[in-house]
C-alpha cells in the first residue's frame, strides 16, 4: 500500500468587509477581478470559506451574508464550477446566461472569452470546485485514445435534478461530508474521487469534444480486455485510473468503458472497486490479531465505514466484523 496522502478540510478564509473579500478573490483569480455588494448598506459583510485541496481539484464551501456582483475571468490553468446550496446565482459568460440554484450548477472555462459576471440578490451558500485544465486534458486524451491540442470547453449550465448532474451533486455532497468528518483518505480514495468526477464530466456533460468521444467506439479484441484486467489486478493496490488502464490495454478509454459495460455490465472503475472488495475480504480472513476492519478497509481505499459496511454485507451476506471474528 502507498503512504497516506495528507488532506484535510480546513478554514480557508474569513473576512468582514468588501476590501478583504476582493483581496481574497484576486489571490486566486487575478488582479482584474472586481467584487462589490449589491446594496451599499452591506459594506460590512461576513464571508466564510472552508475546503480541501486535492492534487487536481479544490473544493470550497463559501457562505456570504450579502448579495454581490463579481466580474472577471476564469483563471487560465483551471475550470471553476459553482453549486449553490442556498440562494441563487445569476451567471453570464461567453454569450450564455444561466440562473443557478439547488437545481442547476454552472462551469466557467473559457478565459479567452468575455469576462464572466456572477450576481446574487441575497445571501448565498455555495460549493465551488476548481479543476486543473491539464488533468482534464490528460483524461480527455485517454478517453479519446490520442493527445488533444486544446482543453475542452463545457456548456455553461448543468442540470442537477436528473441524469449525470443528479449523480454528480449527490456524489460531491457525500465526499464533502466525508472530508468534514476529517475521514482519513489514502491515495486510492483520493484518486477515485477525482477520477469519477473528471471522467464522468467529460463523458456526460456537453463540450466541444463530445462528438469525438462518441466516435471512438470500435470492436475490441479479447486480448485487449485481458490486458486491461491483468493490469488492474497487478496494480490493484495503487491509485490507477482510466488513463493508466487504457494505456496498458492499448485502446481508447471511452471504448474501454463501452466494452466493460457490454461484457461485465459495469464500468472499468466499478470492476476495479469490486476486485478491491474481494481483497478486503481476503485480508479480513487473514488478519493479524491487532488489525481492525477500519484499518484494512482504508488500506484498500474505502474511507466511509458506514457505506463500506452496508455494501460489504450486501455483497457477502455478512458484516465485515463477522468475517474478522470468524477468522480469529
Amino acid at each position: 500500500m502507498g503512504p497516506e496522502t495528507k488532506v484535510a478540510w480546513r478554514d480557508v478564509f474569513h473576512g468582514r468587509d468588501v476590501d478583504a473579500m476582493r483581496a481574497y478573490l484576486r489571490q486566486g483569480f487575478g488582479n482584474d477581478v472586481q467584487f462589490d455588494v449589491r446594496s451599499k448598506r452591506d459594506r460590512a459583510i461576513d464571508v466564510r470559506s472552508e475546503g480541501v485541496d486535492l492534487p487536481n481539484m479544490v473544493i470550497h464551501h463559501t457562505r456570504l451574508t450579502a448579495g454581490f456582483t463579481i466580474e472577471g475571468r476564469a483563471p487560465d490553468p483551471h475550470y471553476v464550477m459553482f453549486l449553490p446550496l442556498g440562494g441563487r446565482i445569476e451567471a453570464s459568460s461567453y454569450g450564455s446566461n444561466a440562473v443557478c440554484d439547488l437545481r442547476r450548477a454552472f462551469i466557467l472555462c473559457r478565459p479567452s472569452k468575455p469576462a464572466a459576471v456572477l450576481r446574487t440578490e441575497a445571501p448565498i451558500s455555495a460549493l465551488s470546485l476548481r479543476f486543473s485544465k491539464a488533468a482534464m486534458s490528460r483524461q480527455l486524451g485517454a478517453l479519446i485514445g490520442e493527445p488533444v491540442d486544446a482543453a475542452p470547453e463545457f456548456a455553461l449550465a448543468m442540470n442537477l435534478t436528473a441524469g449525470y448532474g443528479r449523480l454528480f451533486a449527490s456524489y460531491l455532497l457525500l465526499a464533502v461530508a466525508d472530508f468534514k468528518r476529517a475521514t482519513p483518505s489514502n491515495p486510492i480514495a483520493i484518486h477515485g474521487l477525482e477520477e469519477f468526477i473528471i471522467s464522468q464530466l467529460l463523458m456526460s456533460h456537453p463540450h466541444n469534444f463530445s462528438a469525438a468521444l462518441r466516435r471512438t467506439d470500435r470492436p475490441i479484441a479479447p486480448r485487449d480486455m485481458k490486458r486491461a484486467i491483468d493490469f488492474m489486478q497487478a496494480m490493484i493496490d495503487a491509485p490507477i485510473g482510466i488513463a493508466e488502464i487504457a494505456d496498458a490495454a492499448g485502446i481508447a478509454g471511452r471504448t474501454l468503458f463501452k466494452h466493460f459495460h457490454d461484457v461485465y455490465g459495469t464500468s472499468p472503475m466499478r470492476y476495479l472497486r469490486n476486485a478491491r472488495f474481494e481483497k478486503v475480504r481476503d485480508a479480513l480472513r487473514r488478519a493479524e490479531p491487532q488489525q481492525s476492519v477500519t484499518e484494512i478497509a482504508m488500506a484498500w481505499g474505502f474511507h466511509h465505514m458506514g457505506r463500506f459496511s452496508v455494501e460489504y454485507r450486501s455483497r457477502f451476506g455478512e458484516r465485515p466484523s463477522d468475517t474478522l471474528k470468524r477468522a480469529r
